[in-house]
This record gives structure tokens, sequence and C-alpha cells, in this order.
């Protein structure tokens, strides 16, 4: 499976292409809302197995790019992020609508694949509890502790999408006529 044009949406809607550096032409290293360095839509820089973090990190998040991205680069760097996420989805989750694969999609993406794949919700949707999985979703608002209103509002569109009914389109209703 593959995601859809819902599940970049939702993603590039919520991790927003910010730019470090306006002052410079391409778009360049920030920290995100945890304190972690990243560049395009939502890219974590992971540097010698681990996460770049904090002003003690800025100098090295910045020398990594010290060109910056341009927006055919970030959206190369989504698509491959994205593709990575498709592949743990398909193995580890092989029976899913296309509305349950963008929005684990879109958690996976901004949670990781780690953090999905031990989750209470992934446990559900194992053993075939789907409501109690999509129950799940809410409780992934916080970073280090603190509720932040942006995870709330994507948790909340997740949740919404992964229960989203699978298209209907093109089948038709049998009529009875009197």
């Amino acid at each position: 499976m593959k995601f859809s044009p819902a599940a970049s949406a939702i993603i590039r809607s919520f991790e927003g292409i910010l730019d470090g550096d306006p002052s410079t032409v391409n778009f360049d290293p920030y920290m995100d809302p945890s304190k972690i360095w990243t560049i395009g839509w939502g890219h974590a820089i992971w540097y010698r197995g681990r996460f770049l973090t904090g002003e003690v990190d800025r100098a090295l998040a910045r020398s990594l790019y010290p060109n910056g991205l341009t927006l055919a680069e970030c959206v190369a760097l989504l698509d491959a992020d994205m593709a990575k996420v498709e592949v743990f989805l398909n193995t580890a989750f092989p029976r899913l609508i296309q509305p349950q694969f963008d929005a684990l999609g879109s958690f996976a993406f901004n949670c990781g694949i780690d953090a999905l794949d031990g989750s209470t919700l992934a446990r559900k949707l194992r053993a075939g509890d789907v409501a109690g999985a999509a129950a799940e979703f809410p409780r992934w608002n916080k970073s280090k502790g603190v509720v932040l209103a942006g995870l709330t509002r994507r948790r909340a569109a997740e949740r919404a999408l992964f229960l989203t009914p699978p298209a209907t389109a093109g089948k038709t209703t049998p009529t009875t006529e009197k």
C-alpha cells in the first residue's frame, strides 16, 4: 500500500516547512517544539546515533546543511521519509484500509516508527481492536510531558482520518421497486 494524497497533506499541514534562517535563500535547520533540530517538513536531524537537540547542537545542525535545502530537496527528503514509514506499515500492519494507513503514517512520521511499533495503539490494532486503537491517538499529545495544542489538533485529525470508512465511490446500493 502507498500513501494517498491525504497522508502527505496531513503531514505537510502539521509539520509546516519552517526556515531556521530567513535571511538565506534556502530552507535552513530549525528547532522544533521539542528542541530537536529539524529541516524541511519535520525531518529530524540524526547524527552519530542521536538526534541533534538544543542550543548546544545549533552549530553542528547548521554545519550539516551549510547551504540549507531547496524546496525540491525538501520535497525529496519528505518523500524519502514517507517511503520508510510505508515499508514499516506494510510489514507491521498488512491489513489496513487506506484511511488507517494514512493516519498511522502521519503518526509514525511525527512520533517515530519505534514509538508506534511499541505502543498500546499498535498492540490494540494488531489484536483487531480498531476502536481501542483509535482511542489511543489523543494520548500522544505531549512533548516531554507537556501538552502541546498542535499535537492535540494533530492527533484529533489523525484519529478522524483513521476512523474514516473506506471510499464508497462507484458502489451502488440496491433499491427495491414498488
